[in-house]
């Protein structure tokens, strides 16, 4: 039976949309951004406040024109309040004039004004961190870490253009509203993502950023910010069957033990989350702690949002038992929804069961661009258990906010007994789950197998009934398994040794109407002479020839002669060798001789004369005169 669907809420408005936030301390405030970019086409640039008032109804509350001369809203994040102001900080490029002026005031701040009759939005500062080394160089993501007790940290990679940089800028929350410069890190590669965490009370910070196939961290601190060196914290290995190697299209940091990527197979063949633990010490690289790969009908995703189903850790504490809500957008239009599950044993973060719980197909008519979850508010008392907001904005003007429902739960092996919350979505099952069943069944299998080879062998209780279709169970014994080695006389018996074989040969049993399995039958028959009970020590193995009645003189009697292969228990009278003792022209002749007497065939292989003890035969047949 199909989930039933998600709440949800739309709208449309009059301009693509490529980002998209939330309020952090209101969850039913949506700000999204984008535009035509610079130019005549018709289609404006505009950032739009929208208010999320009941789990069905999105309505837009403010909306701010900008420039058609300048670029479209690339990159947007929400900051903290000041006064009764909501700081809403975006990219945008200057017009191209102003770019080839070499001047490009990308890092915009705006702010969102509240009052009981209206809201308005309205540009507070234009600001320029990155170089404007080049006419298509902008400002591709932007993040926000924590904020600190006066300054906020912000990230901003640049796209496109000869070189590549990530910039990180000090917020005031009283100061000046200008942005001031942080750090600087330059990259050799384009950063596809982006994100920065704040780490203890301080002004320490850890800035994470992706290549195509490679992961990389950054630590900044009061004494360390300019001169910053990134650290290869874990690279995509190469999938030796292809060749190729994923890539990286998204990053979030989970803790500051674990970095979530979204990566791309090869090809278009596939999407794949993985959670990485973060090396600690000099030199290490970064373990795959968790991974789970989406529907096959996601061939790449584009874009990935997390939020944690808990209070926010201050800096410096550990986060315990606790659920990771993930989202992500297919090319498709699709979004898969995750969970992930942490917890601290002996200050030790784990993570596990990354499980995909829900599927939103087709969410919009266009591509995905953005997603966005709201803040996680705990319900009040007598409330219910509430709902996560996520949001999702598309190429195609579309808005979408679909409510997730939430659940309380109890961690039962927990000495405090505290409840949390987690999302009411049932999921799919672990991986570790689904390798436990497989195993199960593997067992299942190689138990009836065994079985039904002790039956056959007549060395157990007829439970499957296996014997019944068998009219000679010591056919397979012989034909399928290698006679012992020449030991001891303490050695295991031929019978024993035959019975260990067939456990690693599948091909033992065979259809009996078959043509190769009749070959197998003579094998059988000639050394069904000595009884099993009997044999406990080599075998023997001669040919005896018999004149013809219809011969003549001169005939040579491996012509004419009716030929006879016989097995018998090795004595001190026999004088014969071991298969590996013998020459290459006694084993072709052996060959020979059992082939055309239908006791040997080349599929059998020449494992089967192992502990046979072989007299040397006459030389090749002679031509006639």
């Amino acid at each position: 039976m199909a989930p039933p669907p998600l709440p949800v809420a739309t709208a449309g408005l009059s301009y693509p949309l490529y980002a998209c936030d939330f309020d952090p301390e209101d969850a039913s405030t949506l700000v999204v951004g984008g535009g035509g970019g610079a130019g005549r086409s018709g289609v404006g640039n505009k950032i739009t406040v929208l208010t999320l008032k009941s789990p069905t109804t999105l309505t837009t509350t403010a909306e701010i024109e900008l420039s058609r001369d300048e670029d479209s809203v690339t990159s947007l994040a929400v900051g903290s309040r000041r006064a009764d102001n909501l700081l809403v900080y975006a990219g945008i490029n200057s017009s191209p004039a102003d770019i080839k002026a070499g001047i490009n005031q990308h890092f915009r701040t705006f702010a969102v004004s509240f009052s009981e009759k209206t809201t308005s939005i309205s540009l507070l500062d234009k600001a320029a961190l990155l170089p404007a080394s080049h006419p298509e160089k902008y400002q591709r993501v932007l993040r926000l870490a924590a904020p600190g007790p006066e300054v906020q940290i912000a990230a901003a990679a640049s796209g496109l253009g000869a070189d590549f940089q990530v910039v990180l800028a000090e917020l005031s929350r009283n100061g000046p509203i200008a942005p001031k410069m942080h750090g600087l890190v330059e990259l050799k590669a384009e950063a596809n993502d982006i994100d920065v965490l704040r780490l203890g009370d301080g002004e320490k910070h850890q800035l994470a950023y992706c290549t195509n196939h490679e992961l990389f961290t950054v630590n900044f601190t009061p004494d360390v910010r300019q001169d910053a060196q990134p650290t290869l914290a874990y690279d995509i290995p190469v999938d030796p069957t292809t060749g190729s190697r994923p890539t990286i299209r998204c990053l979030r940091y989970l803790t500051p033990s674990f970095v979530l990527l979204l990566v791309n197979l090869p090809r278009r063949s596939g999407v794949v989350l993985n959670v990485i633990r973060i090396p600690t010490k000099a030199g290490e690289k970064g373990r795959l702690a968790a991974t789970a790969r989406l529907p096959r009908r996601v061939a790449q995703a584009t874009a990935l949002a997390v939020r944690l189903l808990a209070a926010p850790v201050q800096p410096g504490e550990k986060l315990g038992a606790a659920q990771f809500a993930i989202a992500v957008a297919g090319h498709d239009s699709s979004i898969s929804l995750f969970t992930l599950e942490h917890q601290c044993m002996h200050d030790v973060d784990l993570v596990w069961d990354l499980l995909l719980v829900h599927t939103v197909s087709e969410t919009h008519p266009l591509q995905i661009t953005g997603l966005a979850f709201a803040p996680f508010v705990a319900p009040k008392d007598g409330a219910g258990p509430g709902a996560l907001a996520l949001a999702s904005i598309s190429m195609g003007n579309t808005i979408s906010v679909h409510s997730l429902p939430l659940k309380t739960v109890v961690d039962k092996k927990a000495e405090d007994k505290k409840s949390r919350y987690a999302l009411a979505l049932k999921g799919s099952g672990g991986a570790g789950t689904r390798v436990f069943i497989l195993l199960t069944v593997v067992v299942l299998l190689m138990a009836l197998a065994g079985q039904a080879l002790l039956e056959s062998l007549g060395q157990t209780k007829d439970v499957l009934g296996v014997s019944k279709y068998i009219n000679n169970p010591f056919q397979i014994r012989s034909s399928v398994a290698p006679l012992p080695a020449v030991t001891s006389a303490k050695s295991k018996s031929a019978i024993d040794t035959i019975i260990e074989a067939t456990t690693t040969t599948v091909d033992a049993v065979v259809n009996t109407d078959s043509p190769s399995s009749d070959q197998d039958k003579y094998l059988a028959q000639f050394l069904s002479n000595i009884k099993a009970e009997h044999i406990n020590g080599p075998i023997f193995l001669h040919e005896v020839t018999e004149p013809s009645t219809n011969t003549q003189d001169g005939d040579d009697v491996h012509l004419h002669g009716v030929s006879h292969v016989a097995a018998v228990l090795a004595g001190d009278e026999h004088v014969g060798k071991a298969w590996e003792e013998i020459s290459e022209e006694q084993k072709a002749l052996w060959k020979a001789r059992l082939s055309k007497a239908g006791r040997w065939a080349e599929h059998m292989g020449e494992s089967v004369f192992k502990g046979i003890l072989f007299s040397e035969l006459a030389a090749a047949v002679r031509p006639q005169m």
